[in-house]
C-alpha cells in the first residue's frame, strides 16, 4: 500500500500546532478542502495536540531537591546490589562445593558402612566387624581429589579477583 504525501503537510502541522488553524489560514482551508491527506492530518493532529497539552497541564514536576534525592537513593541501591553480587556468587559456589564435598565424602564412607548392614541393606544396621579403610586406595581414586580440590582451585582465583576488583 502506497502512502500519499502532500507538499503542504508540514505547513498544516505547523498551523494546527501553533493554534492558527482554522482562523488565520484561508489558503490552507482551501487546500484542506481539496487534499484528502491534509484533511486526515487535521482530523488526527488536532486531538493529539489537545491530549498532549492536557497531559502537560496535569503533570506535576517534582522539585530539584526531590529529583536529586531520588537519584542519590538509586545510586546507593545500585552500588549495594553491585557490591553484593560477588558475595552472592561466592556464597552460591561455596554451597555447591560443600554439597559436592559432602557427596564425595559420603561416597567414600559408604563402603565402610557396609560391614554394619547384615544383608547389604544400608538402612538396617548391625555390627559384624570393624575395619579401617585402606588408605592406599585413595591414590587410585583420583576423581575424589578432582571433585574436592578442583572446585577450590577455581574458587580461589575468583575470590582474589573479586576482592581486588576496583569496580
Amino acid at each position: 500500500m502506497a502512502f500519499a504525501e502532500c507538499v503542504r503537510e508540514q505547513d498544516m502541522i505547523d498551523a494546527v500546532a501553533s493554534g492558527r488553524w482554522p482562523d488565520n489560514t484561508a489558503d490552507l482551508r482551501e487546500h484542506v478542502g481539496s487534499c484528502r491527506v491534509c484533511a486526515d492530518l487535521v482530523t488526527i493532529v488536532g486531538p493529539l495536540l489537545d491530549a498532549r497539552d492536557c497531559a502537560w497541564e496535569e503533570s506535576r514536576i517534582p522539585s530539584s531537591a526531590v529529583v536529586w534525592w531520588r537519584a542519590q537513593m538509586r545510586a546507593r541501591r545500585e552500588a549495594t546490589l553491585s557490591a553484593a553480587r560477588p558475595l552472592t556468587i561466592a556464597r552460591t559456589l561455596g554451597v555447591l562445593v560443600g554439597i559436592v564435598a559432602l557427596l564425595t565424602l559420603l561416597g567414600l564412607v559408604m563402603p565402610w558402612l557396609s560391614p554394619f548392614s547384615p544383608a547389604g541393606d544400608p538402612l538396617s544396621i548391625g555390627v559384624h566387624h570393624w575395619s579401617l579403610p585402606d588408605l592406599s586406595e585413595l591414590g587410585r581414586q583420583w576423581w575424589v581429589v578432582l571433585f574436592v580440590v578442583g572446585p577450590w582451585l577455581i574458587l580461589a582465583p575468583m575470590a582474589i579477583y573479586f576482592a581486588m576488583a576496583d569496580d
